[in-house]
């Protein structure tokens, strides 16, 4: 299996800002050395922006686990926001 610092020392990891789109969107920031920062936004119903946020350090993860990891934070993002709209909208949770 291929390691993310392979991928990244190949120009492969570059910054990708976020999209500029209601709901969801993301970015990967470079970091120094060969560490990457994945961004997760959000916004809920009254237009406030949820982030959540996690570095990875290459050495210590292949690219599969980044990417299990990833989608793990976005549904932690994503029920954390919805808790809130629902909130927002009079329904107990």
């Amino acid at each position: 299996m291929r390691e993310l610092h392979t991928l990244m020392s190949g120009g492969r990891i570059a910054h990708r800002p976020p999209r500029k789109v209601a709901g969801f969107t993301w970015s990967r920031v470079p970091g120094l050395g060969e560490s990457v920062t994945y961004r997760l936004f959000r916004r809920d119903l009254n237009g406030t922006l949820h982030v959540e946020m996690k570095r990875f350090d290459p050495a210590n993860f292949e690219r599969c686990q980044v990417a299990t990891e990833v989608n793990q934070l976005r549904h932690k993002l994503r029920d954390r926001v919805d808790a809130l709209d629902l909130k927002f909208l009079g329904v107990t949770v």
